[in-house]
């Protein structure tokens, strides 16, 4: 699905960008074409000026290039041959600006013009393009050879298809690579997706089975007493307990997943809250006998809302309590320094190295937490909870120091 979406967006890419290739091509073409063409057209309103510019000679001598204009050159640097002809069709006088054409060539090409009868146009068998303006002395028609716009046009469209042939090619290459890195997390969010049916299934399919085999023994001892089957009943109805935390629980994370886009934050005192919450927390820790510490700085005011920030205190905490052994201590920090306010969670608990990368991921545990309660869903509703009152979660852990959670966040 994911490949398929990815050369979905490769191909609209390119044809995209192939339509505006193809008509920045043809603009360039059209443009060139017009250029030569108008630069044809000069040069041979040039040469029918300076023929004009003096009275025919007579019996026929050509002008040649003693004709000037003003005592300028003409302007155009395309060859052109002009000519004066009679009434009679006969040829009385010629100007050649760089150009020679046969007296064969230039008959037919006169004849041609007049079959024709119109002002400008172009021969296509002699590869010729023409002019022809009616004067008191005669017909002044003037011509210049085609082939150096098919030439230019020719050229410009190799050199610009070569050009389009190889920005298609690295645009391919573009697309390809931010195809990549747009669809990256898709997959990434597709595959979390997946992982969590998975896990979720693999969670709820336990005490599914618990309470269906409880209910078929039950079922098989139907005539027993209900005080008979009460290790039946507390089983199933233990295992129906925990499909309503884990179920909570799943709820809470999608809560918390779309919690940012309406959480109104309000000054709070922080620090109010988490004295509060270490105060919640004493008598679990009186019965794991752990020590709980905190270093609360007096009178934190923070832009936040009070239900998601104790939400996500008591999962770092709950969170410390459980991965700590029995006579072990566990601290929470709240400090201020500058703009920035830190809330910290440490235990003595060790997370391996290869470890930490996956601790906010949904369903993900340790192999050697396993066993010891939860479902791998509170680290990744602290993290939501966490960005959406605007702060940021990292862990970090060593043997020497054990671990510390650090949520941080900074005034406006």
């Amino acid at each position: 699905m994911l490949g398929k979406l990815r050369r979905k967006f490769i191909l609209i890419n390119m044809l995209l960008v192939g339509v505006t290739v193809l008509f920045v091509f043809g603009a360039v073409l059209i443009l060139t074409y017009r250029a030569e063409r108008a630069e044809i057209d000069l040069a041979l309103e040039e040469a029918m000026r300076f023929t004009d510019s003096e009275k025919p000679p007579v019996g026929g001598e050509p002008l040649g290039d003693r004709i000037q204009l003003g005592g300028r050159e003409p302007v155009s640097v395309v060859p052109a041959v002009a000519v004066r002809v009679s009434d009679a069709g006969e040829i009385i006088g010629s100007f050649g600006n760089g150009a020679e054409m046969e007296d064969d060539i230039l008959a037919a090409a006169v004849s041609a013009v007049q079959a024709k009868g119109r002002e400008r146009g172009t021969l296509s068998d002699m590869g010729l393009r023409y002019r022809m303006r009616q004067t008191p002395e005669g017909v002044l028609m003037a011509f210049a050879s085609s082939a150096p716009l098919y030439t230019s046009v020719r050229n410009t469209a190799l050199i610009a298809g070569g050009v389009c042939a190889a920005a298609l090619v690295l645009f391919f290459l573009i697309s390809y690579y931010l195809s990549g890195v747009v669809i990256r997390p898709i997959a990434q969010a597709w595959e979390g997706q997946r992982r969590f049916v998975a896990d979720a299934s693999h969670d709820l399919r336990t005490p599914l089975t618990v309470i269906l085999a409880n209910l078929d023994i039950l079922r098989l001892h139907e005539k027993e007493s209900v005080s008979s089957q009460m290790r039946w009943i507390r089983g199933a109805a233990e295992e129906a307990e925990r499909m309503r935390g884990l179920t909570c629980q799943m709820l809470d994370l999608a809560r918390s997943e779309d919690l940012g886009e309406h959480l109104a934050l309000i000054p709070t005192n922080v620090s109010e809250l988490t004295e509060r919450s270490l105060l919640q927390f004493e008598p679990v820790a009186f019965e794991k006998q752990i020590t709980l510490e905190g270093e609360i700085a007096p009178d934190v005011i923070l832009d936040s809302h009070g239900d998601s920030f104790v939400r996500m205190l008591h999962i770092l905490i709950d969170n410390g309590l459980k991965y700590t052994k029995n006579g072990g201590t566990v601290r929470v920090f709240l400090t201020t320094r500058g703009r920035e306010i830190s809330l910290s969670v440490h235990n003595e608990a060790v997370i391996e190295p290869a470890e930490l990368p996956h601790i906010f991921e949904r369903f993900w545990r340790a192999d050697k937490t396993r066993g010891k309660g939860g479902w791998g869903l509170g680290l990744s509703i602290a993290k939501n909870l966490a960005e959406a009152l605007g702060g940021t979660i990292r862990v970090r852990s060593t043997p020497e120091s054990g671990t510390q959670f650090t949520v941080t966040f900074k005034r406006i």
